[in-house]
C-alpha cells in the first residue's frame, strides 16, 4: 500500500474543516435569515456577527472529535453515526434545558423585583377581607425579627369602564388602595412607571401598560369609571358604587399577568370606594434581607404574630402553581429529550452487534491465544466507552457553543412575553454533569448486551463460522 504524505494528511484535514465551516457559516445564515423574516429585522447580516465568536470554538471542537479523533481509534463509519447522535442527544439536552433554566431564573428575578417577599393576610372568612385589629397585627408586624420594611395595602375586585355607560364592555381587574412611599421599598412594580406619575393623588388611578392601551383604551389623563361592591343585603343582592377616577400614570412590570388586571389607588381613595372603615387594612407586604429566605422567614411570622389570627404567605407560595408548572415542565423536557440518547444507545448496541458479526473469526483467533472472557467484554465495553466518551464531548462542544451563540442572538418579542429581547440562557454545571452522567450511563449500559455475547463466543464455533 503506498505511503500516503504528512502534506495530504494536512490537505485532507483542512479540506473537511472548510466544509465545516462552510456548513456550519451556511446553517448560522440560514437562521439568521429565518430570523429576520420572523422578527423584521432591517439588516439580516446583524444578529450573525455576535455569533460567529462563540460558534467557531464549537465548530473546531466538533471537527476534532467527530473527524480526527476516531481514526485514532479506528472507529467506523457506523460508529460515527453512533457518535452523531449521541452528541445530539447531549447537545439538545444542555441546549433546551439551558433555555428553560435562564426562563425559571428570570421569572424568578421578576417576581422577586416586583412582589414582596412575604404576604400578612386576614384569616380566611374575614369580614370584608380586612384584619378586625389591623393596629395590633402592624405592631407584630412592626416588632417581628428580620423585617426589612413593610407596607399596609387593601386589594379589592373592581370593574373599569372608560365611560360612564355600563352597558358598555367591563374589565375586571385587581384594585389595589397603597401608599407608595411606604410600598416602594417593598414591592417593585410603583417604581416601573413608563408614563406619568406613580403617585395618585384624590380621585386617580396608575394602571397597568398593557390594561390601559390594550384593553381599555386610555391614556395618561383620560377619565374611567370603577364600579365595586360595597354591600350585600338581606335577600343577598349586591350594591355597587361608582366612582369617577383620571388616569394618573401607566405602569410596566414585564408580568402580563400583572400589566393585564391590575390598578392602584391611593389608600385612602380605596378606603372611601370601598367603603371601608378609615384604618381597614386588607394585607401587610413584608421586604426581607434576603429573598431567598421567605419560607423560613414566614414560618418565624406565624409563630411571632400572636395578636390576632393571620395568614402568613411567602412570595413562592403565592405563586407556587407557575413555578410548579416550569418545574413540571423542565422535567418532561428532560425525559423527552432523553429519548433521543435512548435511540443513540439503540445505535450503539447496533454498531457493536455488527462488529462482533463481523469479527467472529478474530474472536475466535483471540480467544486460541488466551484471550479470556473478561478481556473480550472488556474490549467491547471499552469500545462503547469511546464511543460515549466522544458523543458526549461533542454534545458539550455543540450545546455549550449553541448556548453562547443564541445568548447573544437579539430577538424582537412582543411585551406580551415578559420584556424578553434575548433568549435567556443559564447553564446550570449540575445540570450538565447530569446530562454527561446520563449519556454515559446509557452508553455503557448499551454494550453490555454486544459485550455479553462477543464474551460467550465458543473459539471453536467461531473459527468454524469462517
Amino acid at each position: 500500500k503506498r505511503r500516503r504524505s504528512p502534506g495530504h494528511f494536512v490537505w485532507h484535514v483542512a479540506a473537511r474543516a472548510a466544509a465545516c465551516a462552510a456548513l456550519v457559516a451556511g446553517l448560522a445564515l440560514g437562521v439568521d435569515l429565518a430570523t429576520a423574516s420572523m422578527f423584521g429585522e432591517t439588516s439580516p447580516i446583524v444578529p450573525l456577527t455576535p455569533m460567529l465568536p462563540a460558534l467557531l470554538p464549537a465548530v473546531v471542537a466538533a471537527f476534532a472529535l467527530l473527524i480526527v479523533v476516531p481514526r485514532y481509534f479506528g472507529l467506523t463509519l457506523t460508529s460515527h453515526i453512533a457518535i452523531l447522535c449521541v452528541g445530539v442527544g447531549v447537545a439538545s439536552l444542555i441546549v433546551v434545558l439551558g433555555i428553560l433554566d435562564g426562563l425559571d431564573a428570570t421569572f424568578h428575578r421578576k417576581y422577586m423585583d416586583v412582589f414582596a417577599q412575604v404576604e400578612v393576610l386576614p384569616p380566611a372568612g374575614a369580614r370584608d377581607e380586612i384584619f378586625a385589629s389591623p393596629e395590633a397585627v402592624q405592631r407584630a408586624v412592626a416588632g417581628a425579627g428580620g423585617v426589612e420594611a413593610f407596607a399596609p395595602q387593601i386589594v379589592r375586585e373592581a370593574f373599569l369602564l372608560p365611560d360612564r355607560d355600563i352597558t358598555s364592555a367591563r374589565t375586571a381587574v385587581q384594585m389595589i388602595g397603597l401608599d407608595p412611599a411606604q410600598t416602594r421599598p417593598v414591592a417593585g412594580f410603583v417604581d416601573r412607571i413608563v408614563e406619568g406619575t406613580g403617585v395618585p393623588g384624590s380621585g386617580e388611578v396608575v394602571l397597568g401598560e398593557l390594561l390601559a392601551t390594550s384593553i381599555l383604551g386610555v391614556r395618561v389623563g383620560d377619565p374611567l369609571w370603577a364600579i365595586t361592591r360595597v354591600a350585600v343585603d338581606a335577600h343577598g343582592y349586591p350594591h355597587f358604587r361608582m366612582e369617577e377616577l383620571r388616569v394618573a400614570g401607566l405602569f410596566r412590570t414585564g408580568i402580563p399577568d400583572l400589566d393585564l388586571a391590575t390598578a392602584y389607588v391611593d389608600l385612602d381613595v380605596a378606603r372611601r370606594i370601598f367603603v371601608l372603615p378609615r384604618n381597614a387594612v386588607g394585607r401587610f407586604l413584608i421586604r426581607l434581607p434576603d429573598p431567598r429566605e421567605a419560607q423560613a422567614a414566614a414560618q418565624a411570622l406565624r409563630a411571632e404574630i400572636t395578636a390576632a389570627p393571620v395568614r402568613v404567605r411567602s412570595w413562592d407560595e403565592t405563586n407556587a402553581e407557575f413555578f410548579h408548572a416550569l418545574r413540571l415542565e423542565r422535567m418532561g423536557t428532560f425525559v423527552m429529550l432523553m429519548m433521543i440518547l435512548i435511540v443513540a444507545a439503540f445505535n450503539i448496541i447496533g454498531t457493536l452487534v455488527m462488529i462482533v458479526t463481523g469479527r467472529t473469526r478474530e474472536i475466535g483467533i483471540l480467544k486460541t491465544m488466551g484471550a479470556s472472557d473478561p478481556m473480550i467484554r472488556r474490549l467491547f465495553l471499552r469500545s462503547g466507552f469511546v464511543i460515549g466518551l466522544l458523543g458526549t464531548a461533542l454534545g458539550l462542544a455543540a450545546g455549550l457553543g449553541a448556548c453562547s451563540a443564541l445568548s447573544r442572538l437579539r430577538l424582537e418579542i412582543p411585551a406580551m412575553l415578559y420584556d424578553l429581547d434575548r433568549i435567556p440562557i443559564v447553564v446550570e454545571w449540575p445540570t450538565v454533569l447530569v446530562i454527561i452522567g446520563c449519556s454515559m450511563g446509557v452508553c455503557l449500559l448499551a454494550s453490555v448486551l454486544p459485550a455479553q455475547t462477543a464474551a460467550r463466543l465458543d473459539p471453536v464455533q467461531a473459527l468454524r463460522h469462517e
